[in-house]
């Protein structure tokens, strides 16, 4: 009987260890209060179309004044193929299409409009917990799937998420509605929305994207100094 109890027990503490190991090792979310460097700018590729707003280019932006220069993707059916956009002081803007001369932006140029909407939502979007707000983290969101890519200082985690937004929306009405003004536009209401973020070895989310929502981007480069744009019209 007593080897019984024992042959037993051993088995119950190796399935427990197993058990265990596997939980240690399984795939998580990035812990709350993850820390990232300062940012004080950064260039972004955004790729975005309705509902979210339509830009397709490279987007260059001082965090502090919101100044910015943004060249369109000049390729064959771009929405702003040839579109220059800058702003060396975050109000005033100048454009230029397709080489022609720089002229002050007006209202009617859909770009910018688009650039005004896009820049909070790049700016506001530094580490994980932006984009996994602690409401979110108690029963809203599900990890699917989490995959590495490269090693070392290139190391790059990518995080294929499901916001349960109806729940969300429903039991944290206020943060949902921060959520949708300042981490991801036209965020839909569903139980599995997805959405994909990416962080490198500094815990900086480097893409974000919401393919229901038709926005993404890619932060190419970043530096805790902020950058001087300037006034085209005066060059």
């Amino acid at each position: 009987i007593g080897a019984c109890l024992l042959a037993a027990a051993g088995v119950v503490v190796y399935f427990g260890v197993g058990l265990v190991q596997d939980f240690l090792g399984r795939d998580r979310l990035p812990s709350p209060g993850t820390e990232v460097p300062d940012i004080g700018s950064a260039s972004f590729q955004i790729t975005s179309s309705a509902p979210s707003p339509t830009i397709d280019g490279t987007l260059s932006l001082d965090f502090d004044t919101s100044a910015f220069e943004f060249v369109g993707n000049g390729a064959s059916g771009s929405p702003q193929a040839g579109v220059q956009l800058v702003s060396p002081d975050g109000v005033s803007m100048y454009i230029r299409i397709t080489g022609s001369e720089w002229r002050a932006a007006t209202p009617e140029d859909d770009i910018v409009g688009a650039i005004r909407t896009a820049i909070p939502f790049l700016r506001n979007v530094d580490g994980p917990d932006a984009v996994l707000e602690n409401r979110l983290r108690q029963g809203s969101v599900e990890l699917v799937e989490k995959v590495d890519e490269g090693v070392d200082d290139d190391q790059l985690r990518r995080y294929e998420l499901e916001i349960d937004t109806d729940d969300y929306s429903e039991n944290w009405p206020l943060q949902w509605s921060s959520y949708q003004d300042g981490v991801i536009p036209a965020l839909g209401i569903g139980d599995a929305v997805p959405i994909v973020m990416t962080l490198d070895a500094d815990n900086v989310v480097v893409r974000l994207s919401a393919p229901e929502s038709n926005w993404a981007w890619e932060r190419l480069t970043y530096s805790e100094f902020g950058i001087s744009i300037a006034d085209p019209t005066r060059v």
